[in-house]
């Protein structure tokens, strides 16, 4: 079975090495990206198959980073998973809006977000 490459998108390092090694663990390949400008880049670069993405973050956050994509012919079709402390309804409903494929909240649960993944991934 091909390993699906994720792109991790997250300013906090402690979460986004979490998430590495976690989805390393569940048998896939992760990019990192610490803002939204590093991480379009390597979107672009690396071609991933879905993006996990923080939305609180300096120099692109990832509402800009998200909208970047969705504007770019390339990008466009990438699958993203929000995974935020920002919780109210209309930042999540928002987000859908805009094309998000998931949303979690932090603090989230590493299983949950490994069964989006999968959910959007089918391998």
């Amino acid at each position: 079975m091909e390993q699906k490459k994720i792109l991790v998108v997250e300013d906090e390092e402690t979460v986004r090495r979490f998430m590495k090694v976690y989805l390393e663990f569940e048998n896939f390949r992760v990019v990192e990206a610490s803002n939204g400008k590093e991480a379009l880049e390597l979107v672009l670069k690396e071609k991933p198959d879905l993006v996990v993405t923080d939305l609180m973050m300096p120099e692109m956050d990832g509402e800009q980073l998200y909208k970047a994509m969705k504007e770019n012919e390339e990008t466009r079709s990438i699958p993203i998973i929000v995974v935020s402390v920002k919780n109210n309804f209309d930042d999540v409903q928002a987000a859908y809006l805009k094309g998000v494929d998931d949303y979690l909240t932090k603090p989230f649960d590493p299983k949950s977000l490994v069964e989006k993944i999968r959910e959007i991934l089918p391998s």
